[in-house]
């Protein structure tokens, strides 16, 4: 499930799982809370693979599984063709100036008591790219620069900041380093609409000047479609459609694809009033107790009995388009005919092939 070339990073049957703990016995688990479930991306060199899906799907726990921000429950977690799943701190620490994050809230992830040379230069300073003050806020310098600041800022403290320069900000800290992987979690929802194309075109930007890759963690399935090389839908834990961006958008598969698209809003009103809009019924199923079959079933209209009872395997479509859905949509019998399924389907998901669609 990666484009072509060598992952740079790739989950393979990734889980991470919460344990609840009882109220009162606090050695003593009650319930889990299965975050991410069975899971398996690859993301190649230079590539641009954006994460959607409903708030608490499990699209920041995948993100920072990646980056070992947290250890996998199970499953394993591969950076430049290396197992990390298990690594220690010390093991870790040479491979965290290759991966970095930016986090989605401008405000909250910049300390307001440090100023902006501080926060900038404190990996510099850390892992010793180079030595000696000038040096560190020449650097700094730098990088304000490259994110579209100015080098008189290097005194300033957050707060004297817009949302969208505190988010240069931001990525100017992750960009210190020199990383080769940046996962980006929703880094514009917090900022108006024009502010939100300066910074994806900044992105762009850097992407094709440094070779960097990136995942982009999105709510709106309409951010970023033109900087976007691949899409991933995660529902409940799980991806339900892996595709490229011009086909998925062009002929999406699984239904519930199909209603995030019909969300995004269009610029023109007739046209607006004359597509279809889907809207879901029902509340997302708990974590803690996911529906059986295929997680989606609860609230998908075209679900039938065997949705909720089997479920269904990561399918390829043609050109790296998977879905895992037993009534794929618009997709016709020689499609399905020639359908394979994927070896990153979940493990113990039954072998069934896709239903005829209606």
């Amino acid at each position: 499930m990666s484009a072509e070339g060598d992952p740079l990073v790739a989950a393979e049957h990734l889980e991470q799982h919460f344990p609840i703990k009882d109220g009162v016995l606090f050695d003593r688990e009650v319930a889990t809370v299965r975050a991410v479930d069975d899971v398996t991306l690859a993301i190649a060199a230079g590539e641009t693979v954006r994460l959607v899906g409903e708030s608490g799907c499990g699209k920041t726990t995948l993100c920072r599984c990646l980056l070992r921000l947290l250890e996998p429950t199970g499953g394993a977690v591969r950076f430049g063709g290396r197992d990390i799943t298990h690594l220690g701190r010390r093991e870790l620490r040479p491979l965290r100036r290759e991966m970095q994050m930016v986090f989605q809230d401008p405000y909250a992830s910049l300390n307001p008591r440090r100023r902006v040379g501080q926060i900038v230069g404190d990996p510099i300073r850390s892992f010793g790219e180079v030595s000696g003050r000038e040096q560190v806020r020449t650097r700094v310098q730098e990088l304000l620069q490259r994110v579209g600041l100015s080098p008189e800022h290097y005194n300033r403290y957050p707060h004297e900041f817009s949302g969208g320069q505190r988010q240069r900000i931001g990525l100017a800290r992750a960009l210190a380093l020199q990383p080769k992987l940046i996962v980006a979690d929703e880094p514009v929802s917090a900022l108006d609409v024009s502010i939100q194309a300066q910074i994806i075109n900044l992105l762009d930007e850097l992407q094709e000047d440094l070779g960097l890759t990136y995942l982009f963690v999105a709510h709106d399935l309409g951010v970023v479609r033109h900087v976007s090389d691949r899409v991933a839908v995660m529902y409940l834990g799980k991806l339900m459609e892996v595709g490229p961006v011009d086909d998925l958008y062009a002929q999406p598969v699984h239904p519930y694809t199909v209603a995030l698209l019909s969300a995004i809003p269009i610029p023109d009103p007739r046209a607006n009033a004359r597509r279809e809009r889907i809207v879901l019924e029902g509340d997302v199923p708990s974590p803690i107790d996911p529906p059986t079959g295929c997680r989606f079933h609860p609230r998908c209209p075209r679900a039938t009995e065997v949705c909720g009872r089997v479920e269904p395997p990561l399918v390829d479509y043609g050109h790296g388009h998977l879905a895992a859905c037993h009534h794929p949509v618009g997709v016709d019998a020689g499609k399905i005919a020639a359908a394979t399924i994927s070896p990153a389907s979940p493990a113990g998901a039954g072998d069934v092939m896709p239903a005829d669609p209606d």
